[in-house]
């Protein structure tokens, strides 16, 4: 049997070979984590919905800014006015007696469009939207009275790249 030996210029092409192969594995799994997007309206209009609900809630009874219309709701629930002047995040608020159905006050910021692109499906380019009702009581002509509180809260804000 003849004496054979491995060349230094054959195993070279098999290294280049495998090492280009790793290259492109780590070059391509680096790309898929870095291009996928973050959708994170749902979360963002639950968390207004929930930050709204907590500055208007205070100790299970309806703050009184509710009811002023001098309350600055920016500065009081510490939401950032410059997101809503950006027409990306919207919020409503409206309080009703329970049992006569009467709207007592409505505030809202933000851009009213973002309740009606929540009412048209679940197409991506629309926004997402949270809404809820509480159930509270409150302090109306000497007595004791219920009120139903409606809180709609929506995002278009699509995030970006991870």
């Amino acid at each position: 049997m003849m004496n054979k030996k491995g060349d230094e210029k054959i195993m070279s092409v098999w290294n280049f070979l495998i090492w280009g192969v790793i290259g492109i594995a780590i070059v391509g799994g680096v790309y898929l984590i870095y291009s996928a997007e973050a959708d994170v309206r749902e979360l963002q209009a639950e968390s207004l919905k929930n930050k709204v609900v907590d500055c208007f809630v205070v100790d299970g009874e309806i703050s009184e800014g509710l009811f002023d219309d001098k309350f600055d709701i920016f500065s009081e629930c510490n939401l950032d006015e410059k997101g809503f002047s950006g027409l990306k995040f919207y919020f409503r608020v409206s309080v009703f007696d329970f049992e006569s159905g009467e709207e007592l006050n409505e505030r809202s910021e933000g851009d009213k469009d973002l309740e009606m692109q929540c009412s048209l499906g679940d197409d991506e380019q629309f926004a997402r939207c949270s809404d809820g009702n509480l159930i509270f009581d409150y302090v109306g002509e000497d007595e004791i009275k219920k009120a139903r509180i409606e809180i709609f809260a929506g995002s278009n804000n699509l995030g970006g790249k991870v």
